[in-house]
């Protein structure tokens, strides 16, 4: 690879993703001290750092399919799997959440649960009338 090819794949990276290669080499280098606070903002924009890097291996169907969503969002690929992971996991973990109920209230809960369900006329007719395309 030629120096000209790198710089151009360099380039064509988001002003983030730039950001962050660019810190990393200056710390390797050793100068990340006051030119690191100059990375801190690229085209005008601030950048949020991040110090964690997941190489994720996928099939080309699941990139592609990743690639256009993020797209649409107008977000970068990396952006679109964060934050869909993100969400995911809050969702896992808020479906495990715990509610405590002192003896009486679970006692409650219980029966609520355990009744017969109340009639529904709406329901019933929803659910008993024939669809306009059957």
């Amino acid at each position: 690879m030629t120096l000209e090819n790198l710089e151009a794949e360099v380039l064509a990276l988001p002003k983030d993703s730039q950001a962050a290669l660019l810190s990393r080499l200056l710390e390797r280098l050793g100068q990340s001290s006051e030119i690191d606070r100059e990375v801190g903002s690229i085209g005008g924009e601030e950048v949020q750092r991040r110090d964690l890097i997941i190489n994720i291996r996928m099939n080309q169907p699941q990139s592609d399919l990743i690639d256009r969503a993020a797209q649409i969002q107008g977000k970068s690929p990396s952006q679109f799997m964060v934050e869909s992971a993100y969400q995911k996991a809050q969702d896992i973990l808020l479906d495990r959440c715990f509610f405590g109920l002192d003896e009486v209230k679970f006692k409650e809960f219980v029966a609520l649960l355990d009744a017969q369900p109340m009639g529904n006329e709406k329901l019933h007719a929803l659910l008993t009338t024939k669809s306009p395309w059957d």
